[in-house]
C-alpha cells in the first residue's frame, strides 16, 4: 500500500485533472453516510484503509486549490500581457516611421510572412527590439540561423490583423501605382529582397 501511495502521489507523473477524481472519491468514501458505503460495497475500504483514504483526499484537495490557483494566476498573466501587447501595438501603428512602413510592406505586398533581412539595419534592430519583428528560424534552442549579417525574420500577427494602407504608407496611392512602392523599398532589398515588383 505504501509503495501504491507513493507512485500515485508522483506529482510530476499525475496529471492535475486526476487530483479532482482523487478528491471526490476519497472525500466521498470518508463523508458519505454508511447506508452510502454499504450500497456501493466499500465500508471495508473505509474501515480497512481509512488513514490513507484520508492521505489521499488531504494532498488531492491541497493540489486541487493550488492548480486552481495557478489556473487563475495563468489566465491573469495572459489578460495582462494582451492588455500591453495590444497598448505596445496600437502605439507602433500610431508613431509608424517611413523606414519602418517600407520594411513592412516588404511583407504584406508579396503576401510574405518571413523574409531574410540584415539584422544590424537600424530599421530592423527596432523593430525586433519592438516586438514588431522577431527572427523566425532557429536551430535548437538557444542557437539562430544566420547568414553573416542576414537572417530570416516574420512579423507579428497580431499587427497584420489591424495593418491598412495608412499605416503602410500607401493612403492615397493609386493600388496600380507600383513604381511608387519600388522606389521606397529598403536599400538592403538589393541583396536580401526575394522578390520584384514590376509592372503588369
Amino acid at each position: 500500500m505504501e509503495h501504491f501511495l507513493k507512485s500515485l502521489f508522483d506529482i510530476s507523473k499525475v496529471p492535475a485533472k486526476f487530483f479532482v477524481l482523487f478528491a471526490l472519491v476519497t472525500g466521498f468514501i470518508l463523508f458519505a453516510s454508511d447506508l452510502l458505503l454499504q450500497t456501493f460495497h466499500i465500508v471495508k475500504i473505509e474501515q480497512e484503509y481509512g488513514e490513507y483514504v484520508g492521505i489521499i483526499f488531504l494532498v488531492s484537495t491541497c493540489m486541487v486549490i493550488i492548480n486552481t490557483f495557478l489556473w487563475f494566476n495563468k489566465q491573469l498573466k495572459i489578460s495582462q500581457y494582451k492588455k500591453r501587447r495590444k497598448l505596445k501595438v496600437e502605439h507602433f501603428i500610431q508613431s509608424i516611421s517611413a523606414s519602418e512602413q517600407a520594411v513592412l510592406r516588404e511583407f504584406i505586398v508579396p503576401g510574405m510572412k518571413t523574409i531574410t533581412a540584415p539584422i544590424d539595419d537600424p530599421t530592423i534592430a527596432g523593430m525586433l527590439h519592438k516586438d514588431i519583428l522577431y527572427i523566425a528560424m532557429s536551430i535548437g534552442e538557444d542557437s539562430t540561423l544566420m547568414r553573416g549579417s542576414s537572417t530570416t525574420i516574420s512579423i507579428a500577427d497580431d499587427l497584420l490583423k489591424v495593418l491598412n494602407n495608412t499605416h503602410l504608407g500607401l493612403s492615397g496611392i493609386p493600388e496600380d501605382d507600383l513604381d511608387y512602392i519600388n522606389r521606397n523599398r529598403p536599400s538592403w532589398v538589393a541583396r536580401y529582397g526575394k522578390f520584384t515588383i514590376n509592372e503588369s
